[in-house]
């Protein structure tokens, strides 16, 4: 259990115990001296290291070497330096968490990588990029930099927002500051008003960097943008197979041999039934018992069920090429328009790039990928009118974390969409697309069909004469 402060004894988690204290130190000198004896005892039990980039001058170096003493129960977090290590404690227990190695290079000093505590008895977070995040977060705060940002979102519920605040505490608040990559020299120590001023009325470009925070949070932010992109790119593809290319190409080849093909399958189950009719008769007979056509019949009925269900597939499938042959055919500026106003609609309601849409907005995108079905482009224009595309996450409304994890998120999806794209096209219909952009190869396939069913045919025409024979 952690203890409000180094004079709380037994778990006695009072805010008098802090005020005790304060009451007994005569000047922060102090209170800062005692803070150390407490933390000092503690080391890191289970250590692991984490590799990081953060840079500063020395003007931010001196900063960081102050380190941070908390004043009140709020302040979640020990922070001192000493010969070249930062180390981090939990106010409340003492225990460290973190120790930073700081190096000194040519162009000021960096933060090369970092050792955290994965003793889960001391701190139960396993997650690396939160520790990242937490450690950007700490040294910048000791800069006067805002980035609660990392962290904090609009859209954030009341659990998580307790969970961060019992992580940080009133750090969660942070100075103010006009961006999280820059800030001038001079805004750390101005007083609150004067900062709050020249954050809402001076344009003026930051005079220098204090810090610059991870390398790979712009090209990871870039990263997620061209997932993003390429995402939609690939569910428009995929939809356009499904939808209108595989859908055509089907259409082409029922009207032109379905029908022929229907006729094909029809005659075979015809002679597989009626052959398997004969083995019932004579089965019958071979037992000397009566036989009763209408129970025979039902027997083929159920063996055959699942033929039947095939014949009624392929029944269907032809009445809907008939029909969407009878439909009025866009014209090619019309199917460019049709599938530009898809692609938007996908970038903005497509349920695999916005995993948090309400349930109004999923039904919205189900309604449009039906109008992209049937062609209905008066319906498309509608909705495409309704939504506009989703802004750009940027540093202020994303964390390092979250755009790791939506990175591997979309890179997942995307081989799951490229997958299927695979599978789509090894199959019918458009392993028929070949063959209906052919005349000559549909000719020869439906010469080769009518051929197939005379020999049927016949074939046919001899189990039912045996039939009638058996029944004599």
């Amino acid at each position: 259990m952690d203890a409000l402060s180094p004079r709380c004894m037994g778990g006695r988690h009072t805010a008098t115990a802090i005020e005790e204290f304060r009451m007994d130190v005569k000047n922060e000198k102090e209170e800062r001296e005692h803070w150390l004896a407490i933390c000092r005892g503690h080391r890191i039990i289970k250590p692991k290291r984490i590799a990081i980039e953060l840079s500063f001058a020395q003007n931010h170096f001196e900063k960081i070497k102050q380190g941070f003493f908390p004043r009140a129960m709020e302040d979640k977090w020990v922070i001192y330096y000493s010969r070249s290590v930062l180390y981090f404690h939990r106010s409340w227990t003492g225990y460290r968490i973190y120790t930073v190695k700081i190096l000194r290079h040519e162009n000021g000093y960096a933060i090369r990588e970092f050792y955290v505590e994965r003793n889960a008895n001391i701190y139960s977070n396993t997650d690396d990029n939160e520790d990242i995040a937490t450690i950007t977060f700490l040294i910048a705060n000791l800069l006067g930099i805002d980035v609660s940002s990392i962290f904090t979102s609009p859209n954030m519920g009341e659990l998580d927002a307790l969970k961060l605040w019992g992580h940080f505490g009133k750090m969660l608040f942070g100075p103010d500051c006009q961006d999280i990559q820059e800030c001038s020299d001079g805004n750390s120590n101005m007083p609150h008003q004067e900062r709050e001023e020249q954050h809402l009325g001076n344009n003026t470009p930051h005079s220098s960097k204090i810090i610059k925070f991870h390398p790979d949070f712009e090209s990871l932010k870039t990263d997620v943008d061209k997932l993003r992109t390429e995402l939609s790119m690939l569910v428009l593809e995929r939809d356009a197979l499904l939808y209108q290319e595989c859908k055509n190409i089907e259409m082409a080849y029922m009207l032109s041999i379905g029908a022929l093909e229907y006729k094909v399958y029809e005659i075979k189950c015809a002679i597989l039934r009626l052959k398997r009719k004969m083995e019932l008769i004579q089965a019958k007979k071979n037992r000397q018992e009566k036989i009763i056509l209408s129970q025979i019949e039902a027997s083929l009925d159920a063996e055959f069920a699942e033929y039947q269900a095939k014949l009624n597939e392929q029944v269907e499938k032809m009445n809907a090429a008939l029909e969407r042959s009878h439909g009025q055919l866009l014209t090619k500026k019309e199917s460019r328009e049709l599938k530009k106003l898809y692609h938007t609609i996908v970038k903005a309601l497509h349920p695999d790039l916005h995993p948090d849409l309400i349930d109004a907005k999923i039904q919205l995108f189900h309604n449009a990928v039906e109008a992209y079905k049937s062609g209905d482009l008066n319906r498309l224009r509608i909705i495409d009118a309704m939504v506009s595309e989703p802004p750009v996450p940027t540093k202020k409304s994303v964390g390092l974390t979250v755009l790791m994890k939506e990175k591997e998120r979309l890179t997942t999806l995307l081989q799951s969409i490229n997958d299927s794209i695979a599978q789509i096209k090894s199959e019918f219909p458009y392993t028929m697309k070949s063959l209906v952009h052919s005349p000559e190869k549909i000719e020869a396939r439906k010469t080769e069909l009518e051929k197939h069913i005379m020999e049927l045919s016949e074939v046919l025409a001899t189990c039912t004469a045996r039939m009638e024979k058996m029944l004599r």
